[in-house]
């Protein structure tokens, strides 16, 4: 059977991806793009992927009827990043149906994403562009991005934006499960307890996986014991905060602002009273969206096709 490939994630149309992808369609590979836009409508992206050899997964959902569905015809998912949350793994296991991710490959581009929220927050930048777009021309006083950043996990995102940040006067400190002092030299940061970084921080970023241990833990105990002058940002799982909490925590000003790019419902609704406060920066789950950002992960994914192709290729030789 020809092998083919459907990418789920949707083409950018100013992008050309023909060299990242030539060498699957040299051996052969139809490539076809589409766009299933976070769905969770599981039929949506059975009739999407049904009959595939390799599928490209989005944050679309992929659960035990979409395995089922699939399997026979499906040699392996590649999931478009890291987050494997959108994944039943256990039931791809069940099926026969190997899963891989590309961690890292979009590190950078979501550590300028956390980056340019917190200058955007201090300096006010939008909602300068804002009043100025009304007719408004208001300089007020702004903060500078200074005092300590907590990085709540330690991973690829966190390391790049830790490099970034040594351009600032800010302490960085760091909360994981793992503590590599190797890292905490090379990245100029401190490891702290995570009661030291909720109660102590300036600016919080998150940076772990969504998890049965992270899901919520972002709730009103943890909002209610930052500082009432510091910033949240959430370009990881919009799960790990309850989005009741901090609507409640920006309304009353418990803390003074956040970023966020990631919701517990993705698209935002256009109900949410997110969209109608003003201490509150939001993207649409746009972090990882640069050129380069892209072009590395649809790289990744490209090479782990590779390999389980070649490597399947050679066990049928012999």
């Amino acid at each position: 059977m020809r092998p083919d490939l459907v990418i789920c994630v949707g083409k950018p149309e100013a992008l050309d991806c023909s060299e990242i992808l030539r060498p699957l369609t040299e051996l052969g590979f139809a490539v076809i793009w589409k766009n299933l836009s976070h769905t969770q409508d599981e039929r949506s992206v059975i009739e999407c992927v049904k009959g595939y050899s390799y599928v490209i997964a989005g944050s679309e959902v992929w659960n035990r009827a979409v395995f089922e569905s699939v399997r026979g015809s499906l040699k392996m998912l590649i999931r478009f990043g890291a987050g494997l949350d959108s994944v039943d793994t256990e039931s791809a296991a069940q099926f026969g149906i190997p899963v891989s991710n590309v961690p890292g490959r979009n590190a950078k581009a979501v550590a300028e994403h956390v980056l340019a929220m917190m200058l955007c927050l201090t300096r006010q930048i939008s909602k300068y562009d804002s009043q100025m777009k009304n007719g408004i021309w208001n300089t007020v006083l702004t903060k500078s991005l200074t005092g300590t950043v907590g990085l709540i996990g330690f991973g690829a995102v966190a390391k790049q934006l830790a490099g970034m940040l040594r351009c600032f006067p800010v302490e960085v400190l760091a909360f994981d499960v793992i503590k590599n002092e190797t890292d905490a030299g090379t990245y100029g940061i401190r490891f702290a307890a995570l009661d030291e970084i909720i109660e102590k921080s300036d600016f919080i970023s998150i940076h772990v996986p969504l998890t049965d241990v992270t899901r919520g833990m972002v709730n009103e105990d943890f909002l209610g014991r930052m500082k009432s002058t510091a910033y949240l940002i959430n370009t990881s799982r919009g799960r790990i905060i309850d989005e009741a909490a901090i609507i409640h925590a920006l309304q009353a000003e418990i803390i003074a602002g956040a970023g966020l790019d990631v919701f517990e419902e993705e698209p935002l609704p256009t109900s949410s009273p997110l969209l109608k406060l003003d201490n509150i920066l939001l993207t649409p789950h746009a972090a990882s969206a640069s050129d380069e950002g892209f072009r590395s992960v649809l790289s990744g994914c490209v090479d782990k096709i590779l390999d389980h192709f070649n490597s399947n290729f050679t066990r049928q030789q012999h």
